[in-house]
C-alpha cells in the first residue's frame, strides 16, 4: 500500500517535463493516507473547500470526476486536478487537465 511518501514522490515525477505524458486519470485508495505527511507540500485532506464548488471530469461523468479538488501545474505548465481524502477510506485521485476538453461544472451549494 502507498503512504503520503510514495505519493509525493509519484507526483514530484509526474511534474517534471515529459513524465506520464498519458496520465489521464489516476485513483488510488490507500489506508496509509494520513493527515501528518505532505503530498505536494499540501497536507491531506487536500481540497478546495470554497464556494462555488467546482466539479472537473474528463467526459462528464461522475465515475471519472473530482469534486473540490485544487489545482497542480507540472513543468510542462500543463494543469492537473488533485484531491487527497483521508478518514475511514482515505484515497488520492488526479485528473489530467492538458489531455481533453474537461468538463467543468461550478455549482454553488447552499449551507444547510
Amino acid at each position: 500500500m502507498m503512504n503520503n511518501k510514495d505519493l509525493d514522490v509519484f507526483l514530484q515525477q509526474w511534474k517534471t517535463r515529459g513524465a506520464f505524458p498519458n496520465l489521464r486519470w489516476l485513483a488510488i485508495r490507500s489506508r496509509k493516507i494520513d493527515n501528518e505527511s505532505p503530498i505536494l507540500e499540501m497536507i491531506p485532506p487536500i481540497i478546495f473547500s470554497e464556494n462555488p464548488k467546482i466539479k472537473v471530469s474528463i467526459r462528464n461523468y461522475s465515475d471519472d470526476a473530482i469534486v473540490d479538488g485544487v489545482r497542480v501545474t507540472n513543468d510542462d505548465g500543463k494543469e492537473g486536478w488533485l484531491k487527497v481524502n483521508v478518514g475511514d477510506f482515505p484515497m488520492l485521485k488526479l485528473l489530467g487537465y492538458f489531455i481533453l476538453k474537461l468538463f467543468i461544472e461550478l455549482t454553488k451549494w447552499e449551507d444547510e
